[in-house]
């Protein structure tokens, strides 16, 4: 009796495991189009497929918003138009792009759905038999692929997918959605007349979702920062700023730091004083904060306020060691300052001392050495030969997305024929002035010549010292301290030394007479030539 009841049981199970794989086998095709298999396909489209693709499509997003910035220009109002974004996503849009592809491939419904004969339709039935695809996160699919190719910088393949949208899904909201990102992929290939028409378009349109109101504004206020409208684009930042909700702390803060940054770019200092002061008090990342103390420096003019309570401010800072790898930024808000209350020999200093603690910080050392570039250039008279060293030493580190690059580039090569020149003519009078010189006259200067180099070597011998040392530069007055002690246990020295022999010699490979241009004229080292020592001078003065 037991027995029949476990075949019976046996059999029952059998039937039951059966039929669930041909229903399931059956729900599997896309060939026809019935109200189970169409409750299938978009149960397993969304959370089998396009929910992992979404999920990895947010992944990278997030790498992007974690990624550091650079205080020293002007922040993209979008963090995606930073130059390391693309590298930080890619896996993770690739992924999305790959789960989006595999949704569409594997769920799309495009058959119409069976009818019974001679059965008039309803009017709804008649628009449901319309629709160009009956699964219906296929749109939303294609969508993602457009969104991915756009953070990964892919804006002509993503445009296909997002047309696509547009074009077959004309009576889903989603359209609204796919148009907004065709306008930022036309954003992102520079095309802003294009990206405007896409936009107003959204805009105009009353049925477009209010979830769209904000994105549009904040693309519109990108297209003006990159036309370079400044004044269009504060007035669009300030509203934006008004009406983002005080939960997202985060984002305003941001945006509050880019429309100072457009105050200072258009000379309204104390707007901008006022921004950075208000962003402070908001308690932001600290790498912002301490941007935003130094470009309230910078924005210090005699009229907006007291340059002594300032430099307080910095000077402390100097003396902070979570401040050690900003100490370059803090000279150079120094720097500003003395400019400012035409301090100009301190100004050097301080600009000088920015560039000796630049070590990491590629755009905060271009950007001192141009000040210093710019400061010998525009001086009377102009010190062309100052001037010409530090567009060099600019140049060596100047990212070439730096705005003005093609001006500073031209400047320095136009700078280097001059030099050439002012050289040839300074020996040349020099020469000649000494060999007019009485014998005994000319014999004394050459002796004090080199009295005098003996005496510089001797002292380089300790390290490097500044001509002052008010501001806070103890670093660099290194003579009792470091005496005996190895120059390359000396980081300072080492990073002084590196900076003048660049702006001395240049990049040069290392390789024996580095020193010479035109190496084919290098006396061969095992000719009989370089044998004969016996008139040579020991003293190399």
């Amino acid at each position: 009796m037991r027995l029949k009841m476990n075949n019976k049981i046996i059999i029952l199970l059998t039937v039951i495991i059966t039929g669930s794989m041909i229903i399931t086998v059956n729900s599997c095709s896309t060939k026809k189009n019935t109200p189970v298999r169409r409750a299938y396909h978009n149960t397993t489209a969304k959370f089998n497929v396009y929910f992992n693709g979404y999920e990895s499509f947010k992944a990278g997003i997030f790498k992007i918003e974690e990624l550091p910035e650079n205080y020293t220009r002007i922040l993209p109002i979008y963090k995606s138009d930073l130059a390391t974004s693309k590298n930080a996503a890619s896996s993770d849009m690739d992924l999305a792009i790959q789960k989006a592809v595999k949704a569409i491939e594997t769920h799309s419904i495009t058959v119409k759905p069976e009818r019974k004969k001679n059965t008039p339709l309803t009017k709804e039935e008649k628009e449901f038999r319309k629709k160009p695809e009956f699964c219906k996160w296929i749109d939303d699919a294609y969508l993602l692929i457009g969104k991915s190719h756009f953070y990964i910088e892919e804006y002509r393949i993503g445009l296909k997918s997002l047309q696509l949208v547009i074009n077959k899904f004309r009576k889903e909201e989603l359209r609204f959605d796919a148009m907004y990102w065709v306008a930022r992929s036309y954003i992102g290939l520079k095309d802003y007349k294009e990206a405007i028409s896409y936009l107003q378009l959204v805009k105009s349109d009353k049925k477009h979702p209010e979830h769209l109101d904000r994105p549009i504004e904040i693309a519109f206020t990108d297209i003006a920062i990159k036309q370079e409208k400044y004044e269009d684009a504060i007035s669009k930042l300030e509203k934006i700023i008004e009406e983002t909700k005080w939960w997202k702390r985060k984002e305003k803060a941001r945006y509050k730091f880019i429309l100072a940054q457009l105050y200072q770019k258009t000379g309204n200092k104390e707007k901008a004083m006022v921004q950075y002061a208000e962003l402070i008090k908001m308690n932001p990342p600290y790498e912002m904060a301490f941007s935003a103390k130094m470009n309230m420096a910078k924005s210090f003019s005699s009229e907006s306020g007291n340059a002594e309570e300032l430099k307080k401010i910095l000077f402390k800072m100097l003396k902070d060691d979570k401040n050690i790898d900003f100490k370059d930024q803090i000279y150079y808000a120094l720097a500003e300052i003395s400019m400012e209350e035409k301090d100009t020999l301190t100004g050097i200093d301080l600009f000088k001392a920015s560039t000796a603690y630049s070590t990491n910080n590629s755009d905060q050392k271009a950007l001192s050495y141009l000040a210093l570039a710019d400061i010998y250039f525009t001086s009377v008279p102009p010190q062309y030969m100052n001037a010409g060293s530090y567009y060099d030493s600019t140049m060596s580190v100047l990212s070439k997305n730096y705005p003005n690059y093609d001006e500073v580039s031209q400047k320095a090569e136009n700078l280097s024929g001059l030099i050439t020149n002012l050289k040839l003519i300074s020996r040349e009078d020099s020469l000649q002035k000494i060999a007019a010189m009485p014998e005994d006259r000319r014999n004394a200067l050459i002796e004090n010549i080199i009295s005098n180099l003996k005496a510089k070597e001797a002292a380089e011998k300790n390290g490097p010292v500044l001509r002052n040392n008010e501001f806070g530069m103890q670093d660099f007055n290194q003579n009792q301290q470091n005496k005996g002690k190895w120059y390359f246990y000396n980081p300072t020295a080492i990073s002084v030394g590196k900076d003048e022999f660049k702006r001395r010699w240049g990049t040069r490979k290392l390789e024996d007479h580095w020193r010479r241009k035109n190496k084919t004229s290098v006396i061969p080292e095992d000719s009989d030539e370089t044998q004969d020592t016996t008139n040579r001078v020991s003293d190399n003065k």
